[in-house]
C-alpha cells in the first residue's frame, strides 16, 4: 500500500489551492449565470469521459 508523506500532503494541498485560485482569477469577470452554465457543462463532459476511461 502506498501513502502520501506529510510533505506530499502539503504539496497536494498547495497545488489544489493554486488551481482553485487560478480558476477563480480566470472566471472573475464571468457572470453567475455563465459560471453556472460552465460548471454544468464541465460536469456533463466529465460524466461522458468517465465511462470511456481505459483500465
Amino acid at each position: 500500500m502506498l501513502a502520501l508523506t506529510e510533505q506530499g500532503r502539503q504539496l497536494c494541498d498547495r497545488a489544489l489551492r493554486y488551481r482553485l485560485e487560478y480558476l477563480s482569477d480566470l472566471l472573475d469577470d464571468w457572470s453567475p449565470d455563465d459560471r453556472a452554465a460552465f460548471a454544468r457543462l464541465l460536469g456533463r463532459f466529465a460524466e461522458a469521459v468517465h465511462p470511456r476511461r481505459r483500465t
